[in-house]
């Protein structure tokens, strides 16, 4: 004989179904877990600080450009290019003089914190020793660098950046760099005596000295 379902258990039987069916509704797809994870198109995932291995997060900056910050000491990761884009802002206006190097050292060393220890750290995206190198050649503020995929900057140094461009710096360095390869060249060699050729006085010369060695002595 079957048994008679009474009101009391259908209703029960209802509000289980009705249970699980908002379950299932919460369930997410296969894989969408990891669609939230992924950056968004063009972004490359945020990196690992290699200052001091903490967690960085991606902050908005302007010009187009996102910063990486580390959360735990404030290192900053600027992907290739970036770093120009953020510092253009700051170039003096056209046709403003550059300062004397003895004005752009001291106000460097206002804003420019020595360094400590000398590390080599490496490329949060790619894993290679990244090279330091002095910005703009006299800032005296020193960058790790990946030419592949970006800048390394210790906390402060962007500020730093940003104040060697406003005084003008990159025009003092290129001053400093034209200058520096003037020094490099070699005087123009004397010109000949004319009627005879450059050489002939040179091997005539080497050959007395030589017939003074072996043959007439001291």
């Amino acid at each position: 004989m079957r048994r008679q379902v009474t009101p009391e258990a259908r209703a029960r039987v209802e509000r289980i179904a009705r249970a699980l069916a908002g379950l299932l509704d919460e369930v997410p797809a296969v894989g969408a877990a990891d669609e939230g994870a992924r950056p968004p198109p063009g972004r490359a995932r945020a990196p690992v600080c290699p200052r001091c291995a903490g967690e960085m997060g991606t902050v908005g900056a302007g010009q187009g450009v996102e910063i990486d910050q580390c959360l735990a000491c404030g290192a900053i990761w600027l992907d290739v290019g970036e770093l120009e884009a953020l510092v253009a802002e700051h170039a003096p206006p056209p046709g403003a003089p550059p300062p004397t190097m003895a004005e752009l050292r001291d106000r460097m060393r206002e804003v420019n914190t020595p360094e400590g220890l000398v590390k080599y750290r490496d490329c949060p995206r790619c894993g290679q020793v990244m090279r330091r190198r002095n910005f703009g050649t006299i800032s005296g503020v020193v960058i790790d660098e990946c030419g592949r995929h970006g800048v390394l900057l210790d906390p402060g140094e962007l500020q730093a950046i940003e104040a060697f461009v406003q005084l003008g710096g990159p025009a003092l360095a290129e001053q400093f760099r034209r200058e520096q390869e003037r020094r490099q060249v070699p005087p123009p060699p004397r010109e000949a005596d004319s009627g005879s050729e450059p050489w002939v006085g040179t091997v005539a010369s080497a050959a007395d000295n030589l017939w003074d060695v072996l043959f007439r002595g001291s």
